[in-house]
């Protein structure tokens, strides 16, 4: 072999490219700004994917008008970094006439310094039981006016309406972090939450939640979400759970996770 490394470079004979592409870097830089997403859904990037068996590396996208979204993992691997990619993602590429964000934060607490964004229409924490009350009330009253609403047009979705050339009703998103904090302070308003999960999202009003675990939060809750990730976790009975007989491991690295990639262009 080291015979042959140097008669090729004494040869100038060009090394040709690799069978298999690199591992991903540990590390992957976000790029700010980008171009306005032409579809009609609401499309933002969310990290590079590895699919090893077809040798393919490439930007993953979250549609968040399509798909409702649950993420789990261990403290400190990825979850509300994660959440705050979407957000960025969704500022970069859209205006606050398009999108809407309201977040129940019940973990870290970092997400209420997002309060202020014009994005934002409001901030909930563990201890603002009116608040929440209120956004959830909100939430049922605005599904039931845009089912209306669209009846009246005769449009059947959210992305119907878009497609149809329409923008003055916005895409509405609903941050939840850590449901298992929520079931346990305000049990009383989970099956609203779910609700919303099911009726919500053809109407332009989607949820991406997180959670330490998936065991133990049952399967009528799991089917209301489309798009699934995982961090790592230190018990790998939860991969099974989200994933259904899924033999992946992510790394032990923040930031690498699982992602089912069903419908992904």
């Amino acid at each position: 072999v080291d015979y042959i490394a140097v008669y090729c470079k004494e040869s100038k004979i060009a090394k040709l490219d690799p069978i298999c592409l690199p591992p991903l870097a540990e590390v992957i830089p976000y790029e700010y700004g980008g171009e306005v997403n032409k579809d009609t859904d609401i499309i933002v990037p969310i990290g590079m994917y590895d699919d090893p068996e077809n040798q393919v590396q490439a930007e993953i996208k979250l549609n968040i008008t399509k798909d409702n979204t649950f993420i789990i993992g261990s403290a400190l691997t990825g979850k509300t970094n994660l959440l705050q990619t979407i957000i960025r993602g969704i500022t970069d590429r859209y205006g606050a006439d398009e999108v809407s964000i309201y977040i129940i934060d019940f973990a870290s607490m970092m997400l209420r310094n997002l309060a202020g964004l014009a994005y934002a229409g409001g901030v909930v924490t563990i201890r603002d039981e009116n608040m929440l009350k209120q956004l959830l009330a909100m939430m049922t009253t605005l599904v039931e006016d845009r089912q209306k609403e669209f009846a009246d047009m005769g449009l059947s979705s959210f992305s119907a309406y878009r497609e149809a050339g329409y923008k003055e009703i916005k895409q509405v998103l609903i941050i939840l972090e850590n449901l298992a904090a929520f079931r346990a302070t305000y049990e009383e308003y989970e099956d609203t939450l779910l609700d919303l999960c099911r009726d919500g999202l053809s109407l332009g009003i989607s949820v991406i939640v997180t959670n330490p675990t998936a065991i133990a939060i049952g399967f009528k809750t799991l089917t209301n979400f489309g798009k699934k990730i995982s961090f790592f976790s230190n018990d790998s009975n939860q991969y099974t759970t989200l994933f259904d007989k899924c033999k992946l491991e992510p790394d032990d690295v923040p930031g690498r996770a699982i992602i089912n990639m069903v419908g992904q262009k």
